[in-house]
């Protein structure tokens, strides 16, 4: 990355690839597990965050649960997420978008709280690898249990390492930890409805946009100077 270039750092669950109600049914499968009962997509987006644990906490899970068995249901979960997430699509359009973005000149990565071998493996699935210089993501599910290393910090790093400038990207997700990202980075927050948060938590949020269709980005990227 050269150090004047302009970038978009995309979420990918929930952001590009359109799977909350996935996600939910994992989640869903563990409160059945655990004699609780489910929950509906609604109440979801109010209480999936990250790190994990928060969110079991949530979902009603107790400090004893979280300390000792979470590791254990979570990756119970993230069986259940990866058998249902073949059937899993993008959101409209992306495809396009990403290559028209490529030939406007933005380099664009991905920052995940996923795992890095199952995106790669999606982006190779969807066609859509060669549109990425980076992915930026988890290995195993315990890193994801513990949060051990925080988004933020991957993208830091990352920046750090290509000589990159904050200022110069714009992050987009779909929660409220990618609009926390770019404001201790200085960089553009777009923050997009219909993933794992609420419109209401998004917005309180206070992203510099709060968009509900990808088709809806040209106009931002050519105001905050990213495309002419």
């Amino acid at each position: 990355m050269k150090a004047d270039a302009k970038f978009i750092v995309w979420d990918w669950n929930g952001t590009l690839l359109d799977d909350a109600a996935l996600w939910m049914q994992a989640m869903n499968s563990i409160l059945v597990r655990t004699n609780r009962r489910p929950v509906d997509l609604d109440y979801f987006r109010t209480v999936c965050v990250f790190p994990v644990h928060t969110t079991y906490r949530n979902l009603g899970f107790t400090e004893d649960e979280i300390e000792n068995q979470l590791s254990v249901l979570h990756g119970l979960a993230q069986e259940h997420y990866a058998r249902a997430a073949v059937a899993a699509a993008l959101r409209p359009s992306v495809p396009a978008l990403l290559e028209q973005w490529v030939r406007q000149g933005l380099s664009q990565l991905i920052l995940s709280n996923h795992f890095v071998t199952a995106i790669e493996a999606d982006l190779e699935r969807f066609g859509v690898r060669q549109h990425f210089t980076r992915v930026l993501a988890m290995n195993h599910v315990q890193e994801q249990v513990v949060g051990t290393i925080r988004k933020g910090e991957r993208l830091r790093l990352y920046l750090q390492e290509q000589g990159g400038k904050p200022a110069n990207g714009l992050i987009v997700g779909d929660t409220e930890e990618e609009v926390e990202i770019a404001r201790a980075h200085g960089m553009v927050s777009v923050a997009i409805t219909g993933g794992v948060a609420s419109e209401e938590r998004l917005r309180a949020a206070q992203p510099d946009y709060v968009i509900h269709d990808l088709s809806e980005m040209q106009p931002i990227l050519a105001a905050q100077g990213f495309v002419s």
